[in-house]
């Protein structure tokens, strides 16, 4: 939540009675489409349809009790985003020494800094 208060969003999810949330509603699975059924992409190989399964299956899942919670998609976005950078070893640092990196090429390129 920023300083300035909520937003139109999240003052839209705070309107939504939870009864009325149904997994499409909330991002989970497409309309006629379950979170059990093949991956229509033709790239996708047979040896990667049953982690997908499962991922589809758990995103499901945890949407569906978010939104029966009452929780709002940014609330959901952010600890959903926070569980995959933990979820992955070493990536919360990569993305701090790039999110760096460029915050130095943007003072140098203003003249704020030098090179060293």
């Amino acid at each position: 939540m920023s300083l300035m208060g909520p937003s139109k969003h999240q003052l839209a999810d705070r309107d939504v009675k939870t009864s009325t949330a149904t997994p499409s509603a909330v991002g989970a699975a497409p309309q006629g489409t379950s979170p059990t059924e093949a991956p229509e992409d033709p790239a996708v190989s047979e040896d990667q349809v049953a982690p997908l399964h499962r991922v589809k299956a758990s995103l499901y899942h945890a949407s569906t009790a978010a939104a029966e919670q009452g929780m709002s998609l940014e609330e959901f976005m952010q600890l959903a985003w926070s569980m995959y950078v933990d979820a992955r070893p070493g990536l919360r640092e990569h993305l701090a020494e790039v999110t760096l990196a460029q915050q130095l090429q943007e003072l140098r390129a203003q003249g704020r800094i030098g090179l060293a």
